[in-house]
């Protein structure tokens, strides 16, 4: 009982003297054991990057399951090759205004498999061929997939990893600091955006708030800057220029696009930025031969180069911003407005020959 009145007097810091005077106690390691132990406060650092690595790992969540959805869709090349090498194979016997046949599989002994047609599509062989097309398509296009869900799963356990990190070193503000700049030095190589934690960094704690930082003075009409860099004519006479470098990378995209051109770029890799120039051609949209010619040529010029097949993201220019504090050249995308698959091979024939030319790290 003594005791524990002695000790509730330490933490409040007050103890009764001999002749009942209340004298202050000093701080002893005996009161700081009995005082409330609440345990040492987290970093400021620690909510900022909790909830930015949480937010990440539900962005990549739904990137991933997008993923899988197209893989599956991929799964029916062999089901249309299938088809088509059966419709190939017994042509001799198909009415060609039939609307269905009943067929043998012999590679699965001989059974019975009825295919059908649709006579508004054209003749079995017709029909045959579009399915011979779509499945050579969607196997191009699961070589891509299954890359990007490789990258994926990677980056997934990447962000689950820095987490625990994070957990782990709550009360650190150096451990975090150190998580934090490795964050973002592995953020382009991961494909993760990372404006929360360059934009602004936690206060100290009695310091007082930075002050916002200045606009960057709008360019007078006379400063206007024009292209000296690559450019190409698409088939329907629209410009397609394209960066050579990070210098003209963030030129072109943030200074000489503008709304109503078509920003594109191979996805997930480092590559060129290349703009079909639509407001030069004084036209509304592009034809899909002018995307198909600007989404081949950002294939080419990218780390892809060597693949069949590249998924390339377009969008408006009005979409794409420059990060505080980002590297030259890098840009944040506001909205994807859709994919083209490209042929880095089908581009022309003086740009293969200039090839030699291109540094793929822009």
């Amino acid at each position: 009982m003594v005791v524990a009145l002695y000790a509730t007097a330490l933490t409040t810091g007050l103890v009764r003297g001999a002749w009942g005077r209340l004298l202050h106690a000093p701080p002893s390691p005996f009161r700081r054991a009995l005082s409330c132990d609440v345990g040492p406060e987290r970093s400021d650092l620690f909510p900022t990057l909790n909830g930015w690595i949480l937010k990440a790992l539900d962005s990549e969540e739904r990137r991933r399951n997008s993923l899988q959805k197209e893989a599956q869709r991929a799964q029916r090349a062999e089901q249309l090759g299938k088809w088509g090498t059966l419709v190939v194979s017994n042509l001799y016997r198909i009415d060609p205004a039939a609307s269905t046949v009943v067929v043998e599989d012999w590679e699965d002994g001989g059974a019975k498999v009825e295919l059908s047609f649709d006579p508004q599509k054209g003749t079995p062989q017709e029909q045959a061929d579009a399915a011979f097309a779509v499945a050579r398509k969607l196997r191009r296009g699961s070589k891509v997939i299954e890359g990007l869900l490789t990258k994926s799963e990677a980056t997934m356990e990447r962000l689950a990893a820095w987490r625990e990190a994070v957990e782990a070193n709550a009360q650190d503000d150096g451990a975090l600091q150190r998580i934090r700049q490795e964050i973002i030095k592995s953020s382009e190589s991961l494909g993760v955006k990372v404006q929360e934690l360059t934009s602004r960094r936690p206060r100290e704690a009695g310091s007082a708030a930075a002050p916002p930082a200045a606009r960057p003075p709008a360019a007078s009409p006379r400063s206007k800057p024009t292209w000296t860099g690559r450019r190409l004519t698409s088939p329907a006479g629209i410009p397609i220029l394209v960066g050579r470098n990070r210098r003209e990378n963030e030129l072109l995209s943030l200074m000489i696009a503008r709304h109503p051109d078509v920003w594109m770029h191979a996805r997930g890799t480092p590559g060129a930025h290349v703009v079909l120039r639509v407001s030069e051609a004084g036209r509304n949209a592009p034809t899909d031969e002018c995307m198909q010619m600007a989404a081949n040529l950002a294939a080419f010029y990218s780390d892809s180069r060597g693949e069949r097949k590249v998924i390339v993201t377009y969008t408006s220019p009005k979409h794409v911003r420059k990060l505080p504090g980002s590297r030259l050249g890098t840009v944040q995308l506001r909205q994807e407005d859709g994919t083209w698959m490209a042929n880095p091979d089908e581009v022309p024939e003086e740009v293969k020959i200039d090839r030699d030319r291109f540094s793929p790290k822009c």
